[in-house]
């Protein structure tokens, strides 16, 4: 651990539009706007229009669809935490509190000028058009949008004890102010869970992975920070054919799926010291899939030698109280059950139950 670590973070910038690509219903009401991802775990979604009435926005029925601009605006405010507008009033910081009925729990809305706002969509778009998608915050220009990251939004009700370690930042108390602790860094050098040997065998009764090696909160934010480099040799080591289809979609999971049962007879041979990146690989993969589908954030539990998913990544905060998944016993239990839909179907069941209730 650092003894005095900084905020700096890796940052990715995606815009609306992009991210939404398969699902055109949604799409094309997104011209406009961006998803800033701090560090894998804590999504922001910039959205140059909010629909004030009602308010707060009511229940999302369908996540794939909209009518017009003011619907998507509703659907992007249902699925993030962190939400960023212009406003015609004072500009303020503004937390709501939901219910599973609503389909959220805790929000931060940051309301800003029209002008600063503005400021800020055009340093992402002339960051996003000369850099890559991935930065750290260090390496951001000063302006608008790292001024936001540093200053502003470590005052965001909505982020979690766990959401403030992985961005280095104060943890809050329950009256909302802040206190210092031991803070993260992602300066360690060891991949976490899976390449060679870390994986030792699968828990037959349990289904569960069991891992042979001890991990650290280090390891597994180096793991984190590793996402995008390690999704793209994924990306590399498959064939064109089942590349070009992995778009992290749901019907994408099909994709991957068949072409694990082409290459594993059983769940044993995709768990053989040789086959660690292809494990870690395709368990990022999933786990993206189902975070950008329901929501949710990266987490691994280290204090509980019996928990199922003890020292493995973990899918949680996608519902109020989340039972959590882990992607690397989906990918083994996808081999050994042999559907060849087994991953989309798990993923299709829980957005369905997710969706609330009209």
């Amino acid at each position: 651990m650092k003894e005095d670590p900084t905020t700096n973070y890796v940052v990715k910038i995606l815009d609306l539009r992009g991210q939404h690509l398969t699902q055109p219903d949604l799409c094309r009401w997104l011209p406009d706007g961006w998803e800033v991802v701090a560090n894998h775990c804590v999504s922001m979604v910039f959205l140059p229009r909010l629909p004030t009435t009602p308010w707060p926005p009511g229940p999302v029925l369908d996540f794939d669809h909209a009518v017009d601009e003011d619907g998507a605006a509703r659907i992007m405010f249902a699925k993030n935490n962190v939400i960023i507008a212009p406003t015609d009033g004072a500009a303020r910081v503004e937390e709501i509190v939901g219910t599973a009925e609503a389909g959220w729990a805790r929000q931060t809305v940051f309301w800003l000028e029209p002008a600063r706002y503005g400021r800020i969509d055009r340093e992402l778009r002339a960051l996003q058009s000369r850099a890559p998608q991935r930065l750290l915050v260090e390496d951001l220009p000063h302006g608008e949008l790292k001024a936001f990251l540093e200053h502003a939004l470590p005052h965001a009700a909505a982020l979690d004890d766990y959401d403030r370690r992985m961005l280095c930042m104060p943890r809050r108390h329950a009256d909302g102010a802040t206190t210092e602790h031991d803070r993260g860094t992602v300066a360690r050098d060891v991949p976490l869970a899976t390449p060679k040997g870390n994986i030792e065998r699968l828990d037959e009764a349990a289904g569960n992975i069991v891992t042979r090696i001890e991990q650290t909160q280090d390891d597994f934010e180096h793991w984190l920070f590793e996402m995008d480099d390690a999704l793209e040799r994924f990306h590399l080591s498959v064939p064109v054919e089942v590349r070009t289809r992995l778009d992290y979609s749901s019907a994408s999971l099909d994709v991957l799926e068949r072409w694990l049962l082409s290459q594993y007879a059983d769940h044993r041979t995709l768990l053989e010291p040789s086959e660690g990146a292809a494990l870690d690989g395709a368990a990022r993969y999933i786990g993206e899939t189902f975070r950008k589908t329901i929501g949710g954030k990266w987490q691994v539990r280290l204090e509980t030698p019996k928990y199922a998913h003890y020292r493995l990544p973990e899918l949680t905060g996608f519902e109020e109280k989340p039972t959590p998944i882990s992607p690397f016993t989906l990918t083994t239990a996808c081999v050994d059950r042999r559907k060849g839909n087994h991953l989309r179907m798990i993923l299709e069941n829980m957005a369905r139950r997710l969706r609330p209730r009209s």
